[in-house]
């Protein structure tokens, strides 16, 4: 299982923090490589670059990237903000392959049953 970090980032100083974050609560000792964390300017870089890795899942809360991305990815987990639920719904409702969430945590937490009104998910068994 390969996992990427994608951020969006405005500048050198800002990914330098980023990658200095990461260290420092240990994400990169627990075995995450360091060239498979990702930089872009955009949110629309963000959804191309996740698009070229041909993820299996793909988390975010851009309800433009998930858009581009429903195609492509077998599963999406949206994360629900303020600006998106309405728009994350409707994606919903086009898409059943995206599930929605209010935390990242909930995605791998909650159990399936439970989450069914959230949409599918894969089995995090294969």
């Amino acid at each position: 299982c390969d996992l990427y970090v994608i951020t969006q980032c405005s500048s050198d100083a800002v990914e330098d923090a980023v990658r200095r974050a990461l260290s420092d609560a240990g994400v990169l000792h627990a075995g995450l490589h360091p060239h498979k964390i990702l930089f872009c300017e955009t949110e629309l870089g963000r959804g191309a670059m996740a698009r070229q890795l041909e993820p299996a899942l793909h988390i975010d809360s851009c309800l433009a990237s998930l858009t581009a991305l429903a195609p492509f990815v077998p599963a999406l987990a949206a994360i629900r903000t303020p600006a998106n639920v309405q728009g994350v719904e409707q994606l919903r409702t086009m898409a059943p392959h995206v599930t929605a969430v209010d935390t990242l945590a909930q995605y791998f937490v909650v159990p399936p049953a439970l989450s069914a009104s959230s949409g599918s998910r894969p089995s995090l068994g294969s």
